[in-house]
């Protein structure tokens, strides 16, 4: 026949099971995260996180109607993926670069012009 378990017992056990839960927690990885959460622990923002979505770099999986959980293995894979293959060229951006470039371009070949206020002057005082 066992022995009954003292209070002390009770507390020994008690504590070890917590012990052991909060080393599971400190050493589990989720599986999937809520996208405002993956996105805050990825450093990314939602606009990137839910256009690599949907061009499958990212797997997710949508929970009711409105939670989508992102597959936090598939972020890891990514990250893995341009460890090897290095990052690819990026060219979303490039008309909005281009176009800024000109905008600055324009702006300094304005700046070296006169004002055209002096420019009608000038073609006044020339035409009299």
């Amino acid at each position: 026949m066992t022995q009954p378990l003292t209070t002390d017992d009770l507390f020994r056990i008690i504590q070890e099971q917590k012990e052991l839960i909060d080393r599971l927690r400190a050493g589990s990885d989720p599986i999937s995260l809520p996208i405002n959460e993956f996105c805050r622990r990825a450093g990314i923002g939602q606009t990137l996180a839910r256009e690599m979505i949907s061009d499958g770099r990212l797997r997710a999986t949508r929970v009711g109607k409105k939670k989508l959980l992102v597959d936090v293995e598939s972020w890891r894979e990514h990250l893995r993926r341009h460890a090897v293959e290095g990052v690819p060229e990026y060219n979303a951006t490039k008309k909005a670069v281009e176009a800024r470039k000109a905008k600055r371009k324009a702006r300094e070949v304005e700046r070296e012009l006169p004002p055209l206020r002096d420019v009608l002057q000038e073609l006044g005082s020339l035409r009299r």
